[in-house]
């Protein structure tokens, strides 16, 4: 019996650009609905020029095809939206589609004549969503966002390394991350009401929305309250000795996080530092000296050799990139998986996180190159190869 994919016969057209929308129609990809990523025919080389800082190779550009997880599992339409042909190309392709993603400033899809207010003339069951840094209204939705700005905006930034220290830059992209997830979680929200209305709707998610929903904890003690806090009194960040980040012998770090009274017992007699036991919870002026006292006790061990005393007290590796395939949790929740590429042989790229144990999602294809598929989709959409010809010669697809 053939595997059954729970997004079997949802088609997805994928406009957007950047992680939010990328990583979200990916996921659905994976999830097995049919997603065409439409995109511009210089915008894949503009943008490897931008991360990387030179231009491509055709060795290069094939090595980051193999493991620009991004777009797996897709199909590649390489078209010129600035062309009315290609427009009404699009408008065909919408027709028959369930899902839209874009990732453009609020306005854009509308001066295109892309916006979900015309696309749902056509087709009145799509379910269009944009995402954007601050939203489809209110007094920054204009504005531009990136990452960082959402996550400053969202008071996200403001609470890591709180208490008069600078905040960190993370290295992650937390507020993409969050729109993402929210993106893909509203999609299918919006799929599933469908299936009870016979509509489809439109799906507004701001990263910056997204970042301040994960601020639930501290912001719940904050309307408690009534303090914006101070140094140490967040519980979480990394000024309280049970939860915190501690260098050891060898020079690399491994973080302890535990709140509860049994576990911090059982820590201080590992440490065999009993006289410590009366300071889980100690007041701001205590709190550097039992950090230093811990920091002291963990340079005395290695990193890997204090993981197997505490493991079960819950405590963590720092890890470095490289050493995530040698973990055995991660390896075998398949988080780092190996595929292979053609040309360039076996890659490595992150797994899905979601498992499901009846219908398990599936890396269907590695990321296409460009205009891979822009033939096959135009056929599949009634368009003759006498068409399609004379579309590539005039610059409409690529």
């Amino acid at each position: 019996m053939k595997n059954i994919l729970p997004l079997d016969g949802i088609k997805v057209l994928d406009l957007s650009r950047f992680f939010p929308g990328q990583y979200a129609a990916m996921l659905l990809a994976d999830a097995g609905a049919e997603v065409i990523k439409i995109e511009a025919p210089g915008f894949r080389k503009a943008l490897f020029k931008l991360l990387h800082e030179k231009n491509p190779t055709e060795k290069t550009e094939s090595k980051w095809n193999a493991v620009y997880t991004l777009d797996r599992s897709k199909k590649s339409l390489a078209l010129n939206l600035r062309a009315d042909e290609a427009k009404d190309i699009f408008y065909r392709l919408a027709g028959e589609a369930d899902v839209i993603i874009e990732g453009n400033r609020p306005g854009v899809m509308k001066k295109l004549k892309l916006d979900y207010g015309t696309i749902k003339k056509n087709n009145p069951r799509i379910v269009y969503c944009s995402i954007t840094g601050y939203g489809q209204d209110g007094p920054y939705c204009k504005l531009p966002a990136r990452d960082l700005s959402c996550l400053s905006m969202s008071g996200l930034l403001g609470v890591i390394n709180e208490g008069g220290l600078p905040p960190i830059v993370p290295g992650a992209k937390l507020a993409d991350a969050s729109a993402a997830m929210y993106s893909m979680i509203g999609i299918l929200m919006a799929l599933a009401a469908r299936e009870k209305t016979g509509k489809g709707q439109f799906v507004d998610v701001s990263m910056t929305d997204g970042a301040l929903s994960w601020l639930s904890p501290p912001i719940m003690n904050y309307y408690y309250d009534e303090k914006v806090p101070d140094k140490g009194t967040i519980y979480l960040s990394g000024k309280r000795p049970a939860y915190n980040v501690y260098k050891t012998k060898d020079g690399k770090y491994i973080s302890i996080a535990l709140r509860e009274t049994p576990f911090w017992k059982m820590l201080c007699e590992k440490l065999e530092r009993p006289d410590l036991l009366p300071y889980q919870n100690p007041e701001p002026d205590k709190s550097d000296e039992i950090i230093s006292a811990f920091e002291d006790v963990f340079l005395t061990k290695t990193r890997d050799e204090w993981f197997e005393e505490l493991k079960n007290v819950g405590a963590g590796k720092v890890y470095q990139l490289d050493e995530l395939e040698s973990d055995p949790q991660i390896m075998h929740r398949e988080m780092i998986v190996e595929v292979d590429y053609p040309g360039v042989g076996k890659v490595k790229q992150t797994g899905n996180p979601i498992k499901l144990s009846d219908t398990p999602l599936k890396v269907k294809s590695l990321c296409p190159t460009l205009g891979q598929h822009t033939r096959d989709i135009l056929i599949k959409s009634g368009y003759s190869s006498k068409e399609i010809d004379w579309f590539y010669k005039k610059g409409v697809v690529a």
